[in-house]
């Protein structure tokens, strides 16, 4: 990589003003001083003032969303779950999967596509837990249902059937559904079809990753590399 992206990628500043670094020279390459923006940098350090430059390529932001936001990187009119999320400008980051704007809880942000394609492709079949509160009453018939699948529409209007999914009854009017994909409005769907109105929905873990109770709605941190080996290995 050249010595001006990564300076410019590892302290989230423009090119140019990593350029203005270099220019300086206050950069070291190893021990050499970088004297040019071209210059690549493979397996040696590089230091700023003589300070170790930490280069991360990767991203990875677990989010407790709360209600009222989006599922976007921009929008004209309405709050994105981005405009959450502060000092990572220039990570390039996107959400994995959506929560509709009135659901809470995780959501996971990244630059890493290939990960990410990995946790939302339905063939991956990588469970996602949500806690649910309804307007009616579940029945242990309900547990059958859908594990057999119902016969919903997507968001174009054209039929589908869900794949199995698995409802846990906490109580008459809340319960745990985990499904293994994510179709317009789909745990809503599915509880209308079973004549129940979803009141409260927030999604508390994907694979084996568990949303931190700690966070607030709104607050956000980094992945630990233990939950990033998680959920590359159990989705």
């Amino acid at each position: 990589m050249r010595i001006d992206k990564f300076i410019s990628r590892a302290l989230a500043i423009s090119r140019k003003d990593a350029r203005d670094i270099i220019k300086s020279k206050r950069v070291k390459i190893g021990s050499r001083v970088a004297l040019k923006n071209d210059w690549e940098v493979n397996c040696e350090d590089v230091f700023l003032d003589d300070k170790k430059i930490e280069f991360k390529e990767f991203y990875y932001l677990m989010l407790n969303k709360p209600k009222g936001y989006i599922s976007a990187t921009y929008d004209e009119k309405q709050k994105c779950v981005l405009d959450l999320i502060k000092g990572y400008e220039k990570a390039n980051l996107f959400m994995v999967g959506r929560l509709d704007i009135d659901t809470v809880g995780l959501l996971i942000l990244t630059n890493d596509g290939p990960l990410a394609h990995k946790l939302t492709s339905p063939k991956k079949e990588c469970f996602k837990k949500y806690y649910v509160e309804v307007d009616g009453e579940f029945s242990l018939d309900d547990i059958e249902k859908l594990k057999l699948g119902l016969d919903l529409y997507d968001g174009k209007g054209k039929a589908y059937h869900t794949k199995e999914a698995i409802l846990e009854i906490i109580s008459k009017d809340k319960a745990y559904i985990s499904i293994s994909e994510g179709k317009y409005h789909e745990i809503k769907k599915m509880c209308q079809k079973l004549n129940k109105e979803v009141t409260y929905l927030k999604r508390i873990s994907m694979g084996n990753l568990v949303l931190d109770e700690s966070l607030k709605e709104g607050e956000y941190r980094e992945l630990t590399d233990l939950e990033v080996s998680m959920l590359k290995e159990n989705c």
